[in-house]
């Protein structure tokens, strides 16, 4: 798969921008970046530093934009966060908003990761984990990575790990072009 080059105003959309660091780095790099998050403090604050930014405060779940609206779209750690039925929708969504040729860049947690296993039970590779403020996170394998980017022309998986949060932690990246 031939490289992404950077910027010239192509449209790129951050599924689950956080605090907007990697919104920051796509807008120096010459994107026109949509970046979109859950959390009403972290867009408010990433709309005051960086109006160039679109950013949009809405559940992924609940994210409509056009068709072929995308060139890319990127998504880091935001799509384990769901049910079966839930990712597929959302990957789904994904392909209908990218442009024929576009890209897709996802990062999720893998079957591999520390935290596998760890919680309560609550789906098929899904756990609930933590006292004060539980999270659920659908755990990927490279295979239902596979599965998830089946409509793509082209599409890169790999297993890779690296310390996030100062943990240790195992990750399935995807990166598919339409």
């Amino acid at each position: 798969m031939k490289r992404v080059q950077y910027g010239d105003g192509k449209a790129l959309l951050d599924l689950g921008c956080g605090d907007g660091r990697d919104a920051e780095f796509f807008l120096a790099h010459g994107f026109t970046v949509t970046a979109v998050d859950l959390a009403d403090e972290a867009i408010r604050s990433l709309q005051e530093r960086f109006p160039k930014i679109k950013a949009v405060c809405t559940d992924l779940r609940d994210v409509h934009f056009p068709d072929a609206a995308f060139d890319v779209i990127y998504a880091h750690l935001s799509l384990h966060y769901f049910d079966d039925a839930t990712t597929r929708t959302l990957f789904r969504t994904v392909h209908r908003m990218l442009r024929s040729g576009g890209y897709f860049f996802v990062k999720c947690k893998s079957i591999k990761d520390p935290l596998f296993m760890q919680g309560d039970k609550v789906g098929e590779d899904m756990y609930r984990h933590g006292d004060t403020n539980p999270m659920t996170r659908h755990f990927f394998s490279e295979g239902y990575m596979c599965d998830l980017l089946a409509e793509f022309s082209e599409k890169e998986i790999r297993s890779s790990t690296a310390k996030y949060d100062g943990k240790e932690s195992a990750f399935v990246d995807g990166v598919a072009r339409k």
